[in-house]
């Protein structure tokens, strides 16, 4: 509040006046001034009249005011750490449930991976010249997806098939090539999977695309050796399959490395 340098003359005139004797003789003694007095500062010619307690009011206000903030960002800070936190968490889970719970065949004694081709030679009467070189594939847990009857089909991720490039022939890769329908035929062999036995069948071939990668997957039969292996072939079971060629037609044998208990 502003106002001018007369004013303040003004009143204190007044105030003498107040102090003053009554007509009767007795003296009156003058109000009680208020607790805040009012104090007039100059500048550029103007009174500026301030009140200590009303400044005082203010700046704790403020000062309360900028506690409250402070203290409620704090507080959704530390609920959005929760939340990522959780999210994080949650995102890790989902992951590893995404993942299967891959096994890490290192800690499982299995790198480098065990080699069976010498077992399949001799199961197979192996020929040189006739059969071409016995090569390990892939070495992979048995997944839910491939336990599944209503899904039928056994995957190989290509990005986890050893030398992939030559996995298929150009006239397969002809086959499986244009769509997910078409496919080549392969045939598998189930080594020693229940009770040492070894059994052959014709399966189909395809090539799958999944969101991130390219699978080979095998179907047409597959429950039957999901049938025929009930209780030796589990989800998490890990297995191997290696190929080789006889007389240039495409063999894939599947054994089993480790059980899942």
């Amino acid at each position: 509040m502003k106002t001018q340098c007369t004013d303040q003359k003004a009143k204190s005139t007044t105030g003498s006046i107040d102090e003053s004797g009554s007509p009767l003789g007795a003296i009156l003694v003058p109000e009680k001034r208020r607790a805040s007095r009012r104090k007039f500062v100059r500048k550029n010619n103007h009174c500026i009249m301030s009140t200590h307690h009303q400044e005082d009011d203010l700046t704790a206000k403020m000062k309360s005011n900028q506690e409250k903030k402070t203290a409620g960002r704090k507080r959704v800070l530390k609920s959005q750490r929760v939340d990522v936190d959780d999210d994080r968490r949650q995102r890790s889970s989902k992951k590893m449930k995404k993942m299967g719970g891959r096994a890490d065949f290192k800690k499982l004694g299995l790198y480098p991976p065990p080699d069976f081709s010498s077992d399949i030679k001799s199961v197979m009467n192996h020929q040189e010249g006739r059969d071409s070189e016995i090569k390990l594939r892939i070495m992979k847990q048995m997944f839910k997806t491939d336990m599944d009857k209503h899904q039928e089909r056994f995957s190989m991720p290509l990005n986890q098939i050893k030398d992939g490039h030559d996995f298929l022939n150009e006239t397969e890769m002809e086959e499986v090539r244009h769509s997910e329908s078409m496919s080549t035929e392969v045939k598998l062999v189930e080594l020693r999977l229940t009770d040492g036995n070894v059994h052959q069948s014709t399966m189909k071939l395809r090539r799958r695309q999944m969101k991130n990668t390219v699978s080979y997957v095998l179907t047409s039969n597959w429950n039957h050796v999901l049938d025929r292996n009930a209780g030796a072939l589990k989800v998490d079971d890990i297995v191997q399959v290696y190929s080789f060629r006889r007389d240039q037609k495409l063999w894939l044998v599947l054994i089993k490395v480790m059980d899942a208990e």
